[in-house]
């Protein structure tokens, strides 16, 4: 892995391509970006496969889908139609990790009704 400085934003060399880290260039983002990917290789020699950061929506699926057990239909039925009518518009395919308190306080004011 290799260090490129471009702009003032730092970007690695993996596997022959080039990425952006998004973060700017300074000796304690070499060090971060360094170790992320040692665990990340690490993980990989061990076999063990670690799954990426999920998006808003696919983890509102998930609590959907485990709600589906313990709430009633005609709840399962309400809550799939705001997921699908309010939710998955709104954040599409933002990373959970990528939210702001502005961001839940943007979605809310969208709404018109109580």
């Amino acid at each position: 892995m290799t260090f490129y400085n471009r702009n003032g934003i730092l970007y690695i060399r993996l596997k022959g391509r080039r990425v952006s880290t998004k973060l700017t260039d300074t000796p304690t983002n070499r060090k971060l970006v360094k170790s992320y990917h040692k665990n990340d290789e690490f993980f990989h020699n061990l076999g063990i496969v670690t799954k990426g950061i999920p998006t808003v929506v696919e983890l509102c699926e998930r609590v959907l889908l485990e709600k589906e057990k313990i709430v009633k239909n005609t709840t399962y039925i309400a809550y799939s139609s705001l997921l699908n009518s309010r939710i998955k518009p709104f954040f599409e395919k933002r990373l959970i990790t990528t939210i702001k308190k502005r961001d839940v306080l943007k979605f809310f004011n969208t709404f018109n009704d109580k």
